[in-house]
């Protein structure tokens, strides 16, 4: 962003996007950012990945078996160079914890890669957010709920990218 006021633009562009054409992906946005406000970070967490999943579910496309993880597949441009087939593969069998470690060092072309670290996001926000208290408990702190907020920001701003 070449200024601070750019950026500021920006973001409300991207929620008047979101509060116009998806309002219940907005008003997840909007409980996580009240949640991070009133330092919940559970909330907070949980808001982001009902968030992501929300405004994913919108461009999953029309077939019965579709769920929102074919949303990040058809927004990514994964779907050009892939089948379904590869994404279940991806999400079933390739999908390591190390890879999201290689992915920050190299873009490995080819292998689905911006669907499974947006699925690697989602599973950290469950783990942090949803699932928090089951199994292993997890105590997210603020620090892990602006993180998660950020992400999501993120991953907002690149399908407003997309869908301009």
């Amino acid at each position: 962003m070449e200024s601070d006021s750019a950026r500021v633009s920006e973001m409300f562009s991207v929620e008047s996007w979101i509060k116009r054409n998806h309002e219940e992906v907005y008003d997840s946005y909007k409980s996580a950012i009240d949640a991070y406000t009133q330092g919940h970070s559970g909330s907070c967490i949980e808001s982001c990945r009902t968030c992501t999943v929300s405004l994913f579910s919108k461009y999953k496309g029309t077939e019965n078996f579709a769920k929102w993880l074919r949303g990040i597949y058809n927004t990514s441009g994964d779907s050009i160079t892939a089948t379904v087939t590869d994404l279940d593969k991806a999400l079933k069998a390739d999908l390591k914890k190390e890879e999201l470690a290689d992915f920050f060092n190299e873009n490995r072309e080819g292998k689905l890669t911006k669907t499974k670290v947006i699925y690697m996001i989602y599973s950290m926000m469950s783990d942090y957010g949803t699932h928090r208290n089951e199994g292993i408990v997890e105590l997210p702190a603020i620090e892990d709920a602006l993180f998660c907020l950020r992400l999501t920001d993120t991953i907002l701003f690149w399908v407003y990218s997309k869908n301009k």
